[in-house]
């Protein structure tokens, strides 16, 4: 559930460490949170803080982002942020996804708190600075109509963005066919010939995705491949890591930039069938 405010102020912040500490609290809630639990991002302006954020002057873009999940015990609250503290070992927490948001958003003049109450949830309120900035508006080109019924390799080894990668796409009526290592890609490719689009993760288990990318350009050559790079488009990739000419969108990405940027691959090289019109 979204509870988005309309006409907040600016923060200075990088936006690709933030999103980073949305996927990071989103992770936590989800694996707190059992069927019929809800998850909510709220934001607003607010003019009063608690805890280091009090000390300042002036409004605050707040972001609260909270889980009616299993919560945290009120013996684990003092340590929750601290490095390679983790109340999850049973499913392989290291213990750095929340030390990583607290040095994010208090590297940025930000604070971050917790409440939480055992079986009644978790609340991380999330207090920014307002400055005096435009936002700058990253406006990608638009597609018509995004929607389409090929069918897409995902090959993504975070289960959490597969997951949501899979909805997002097979909402707009694609087929998806997800994969979280290159073998299980590969076996996939040879039962399912009508895949139409392959999308993969440049790192992954096994062979790397940019492997597997220049495999399919020497095999598959008419088979179009978008890498998804955790760099930005004129950012100095190192040299060899993603082959020369890949298609590749950076992380992170909004559901519109990826539907219009499948969209327009697959219009480009010819592949979608005939498509109904008024979609």
């Amino acid at each position: 559930e979204a509870v988005l405010s309309d006409g907040l102020g600016s923060v200075r912040i990088d936006p690709t460490q933030f999103d980073q500490v949305l996927m990071n609290l989103a992770g936590n809630a989800a694996a707190a949170m059992e069927e019929g639990d809800r998850f909510r991002i709220r934001t607003e302006r607010v003019e009063e803080s608690t805890g280091k954020a009090a000390e300042w002057t002036g409004p605050r873009i707040r972001v609260e982002v909270s889980d009616t999940g299993s919560g945290i015990p009120s013996s684990d609250l003092d340590r929750i942020f601290d490095p390679f503290f983790t109340t999850r070992r049973e499913d392989g927490g290291t213990g750095l996804g929340l030390s990583t948001c607290y040095g994010v958003v208090t590297g940025a003049g930000g604070d971050i708190q917790v409440d939480s109450t055992v079986g009644a949830g978790s609340t991380f309120t999330i207090d920014l600075p307002e400055v005096e900035l435009e936002p700058v508006a990253h406006m990608p080109p638009e597609v018509a109509d995004p929607t389409g019924s090929e069918a897409i390799l995902l090959l993504e080894d975070d289960a959490l963005l597969g997951r949501m990668l899979d909805e997002g796409l097979s909402s707009l009526g694609y087929t998806v066919y997800g994969a979280m290592e290159t073998g299980e890609a590969e076996a996939i490719l040879r039962d399912h010939p009508e895949i139409a689009l392959v999308i993969t993760d440049i790192v992954v288990p096994g062979r790397s995705g940019a492997d597997f990318a220049r495999q399919l350009a020497e095999i598959r050559p008419e088979l179009p491949v978008l890498g998804m790079s955790g760099y930005r488009a004129g950012e100095r990739m190192p040299e060899g890591v993603v082959p020369e000419g890949l298609r590749f969108i950076s992380k992170p990405f909004t559901p519109v930039e990826l539907a219009g940027r499948i969209r327009r691959i697959l219009d480009r090289v010819g592949s979608a069938p005939a498509r109904e019109t008024g979609r």
